[in-house]
């Protein structure tokens, strides 16, 4: 998420961009009691592209998860919010993944 902040200012950070639906939602992938992944829509996360929204945000897996089709089951679940919700594309930064900028409309 952030680096440096402690747990408990990653709980209140999560819990304030918690919505009923629509942007900002963050979807959290269980497994059990135990969350395993997650990924939000959000209203901005680029500074310098503050024009464009919504954003597809905070994908994680947990390493000893991954390889489990988690990613894609909430990169699609962002997905549906955003197509229940009006919204013909997001858009995607990765700036420590890998160099890219995407743009869903819907066809990818």
């Amino acid at each position: 998420m952030h680096p440096g902040l402690t747990l408990e200012k990653a709980i209140e950070w999560l819990k304030a961009e918690c919505g009923q639906g629509g942007v900002p939602s963050i979807f959290v992938a269980m497994q059990g009691e135990i969350p395993v992944g997650t990924a939000s829509l959000i209203a901005d996360d680029m500074s310098i592209r503050r024009e464009l929204t919504p954003w597809l945000a905070s994908v994680f897996v947990v390493p000893e998860w991954r390889g489990q089709g988690i990613a894609s089951a909430l990169v699609r679940r962002v997905e549906a919010e955003a197509v229940e919700n009006g919204f013909e594309r997001f858009y995607l930064y990765t700036p420590t993944s890998r160099p890219f900028i995407g743009i869903w409309d819907g066809k990818m």
